[in-house]
């Protein structure tokens, strides 16, 4: 059943997830006409669970070939700490920065990449593209430019918008100061 909106195109049907939401918000679901099911796709054989399970987002791990040099960057930009360190070979492998006790925030994970290429951003046609960024919030955006940039960080030459700043960490990872 389709309905009309107030600008007389279609309005999508409104149906419950089943899946509990923060509010138990009503999730719109387009009707889906004429869709081709991709024949590459294989159908997993376990049913669904009536009920999304309990799921938390708890860290971000970001590739690079130096991971106790790019989390010291972070540490010193978000005043967090670096909280473990692992060596394999004589090399730190995998290094880990978390917020303090007393504030929120994802753990951030940096892992050594042997074949690590520095993303371009804004991206360009055969070269590697950043696949991710980290958005960070500032209450006042002058002041925490200038804060990154003497922690290392690069201010990227294309401004997207006002109110956002898009930086570099020292390996080239992009990443947004906004207000």
């Amino acid at each position: 059943m389709t309905t009309s909106n107030h600008l007389g195109a279609a309005a999508p049907r409104v149906r419950r997830t089943g899946f509990p939401t923060d509010r138990n918000e009503e999730v719109a679901v387009r009707e889906e006409s004429g869709r081709r099911e991709d024949p590459g796709r294989r159908e997993d054989p376990s049913p669904a669970p009536a009920r999304r399970p309990w799921m938390r987002l708890t860290s971000v791990t970001i590739s690079t070939p130096a991971p106790a040099e790019l989390a010291g960057f972070h540490a010193r930009l978000l005043g967090w700490q670096v909280t473990a360190e692992e060596e394999e070979d004589g090399t730190v492998g995998w290094a880990q920065v978390k917020p303090q006790v007393s504030a929120d925030g994802p753990t951030l994970n940096f892992e050594f990449e042997r074949h690590f290429t520095r993303p371009v951003w804004p991206a360009v046609a055969g070269a590697q593209r950043a696949t991710e960024h980290l958005d960070i919030w500032v209450r006042d955006l002058p002041a925490s430019v200038q804060w990154a940039l003497s922690c290392g960080a690069e201010l990227a030459e294309f401004q997207p918008q006002q109110d956002v700043r898009v930086l570099f960490d020292p390996h080239g990872h992009p990443f947004c100061l906004f207000t």
